[in-house]
């Protein structure tokens, strides 16, 4: 789909076509379909915060300029993305140290950000990703949900 063939509120705008085609697929407007998706059109893709249906998991970014610590983002987003309160989940404590993953990728003394890395943990059940430049991603996937059922059979 050129640009030219899509409506001018949506020329230029961040929307691409893999979106466009993914909207028609479920027989939504395109509008409808990228508020579900937690996408503004100018926000590009697939850098969005928010639930994402195709790879059925939870992204969330943390903000390094921001008081809040790491792993208390990473607490949030775990909950955002189970619809569980944090105080309801399994202290990270149980998973790892939340002082040293926060000391791990905590800005450089100079301020510059880290500029590689990743921490794979599992958290309340569900695989963690947190990557250096603050991108954190939460597995929800059916699939995922049923091999912790498995595992933890009556805890869901």
């Amino acid at each position: 789909m050129s640009d030219d063939s899509l409506p001018p509120s949506e020329q230029s705008a961040g929307v691409t076509d893999e979106m466009a085609d993914a909207a028609a697929i479920q027989d939504l407007p395109l509008d409808d379909f990228l508020q579900q998706m937690s996408v503004q059109p100018d926000a590009g893709f697939p850098d969005q915060t928010g639930y994402d249906p195709r790879s059925e998991t939870y992204h969330a970014q943390h903000d390094w300029a921001d008081s809040q610590s790491l792993s208390t983002t990473i607490i949030e987003a775990v909950g955002a993305a189970t619809d569980t309160d944090p105080n309801q989940m399994e202290p990270m404590y149980e998973a790892l140290d939340p002082d040293a993953l926060d000391a791990l990728f905590r800005p450089r003394s100079d301020d510059s950000l880290r500029t590689n890395g990743q921490v794979l943990f599992s958290l309340d059940g569900h695989d963690v990703a947190v990557h250096s430049c603050g991108d954190i991603i939460v597995d929800v996937s059916e699939n995922e949900r049923g091999e912790r059922e498995r595992e933890n059979p009556g805890r869901e």
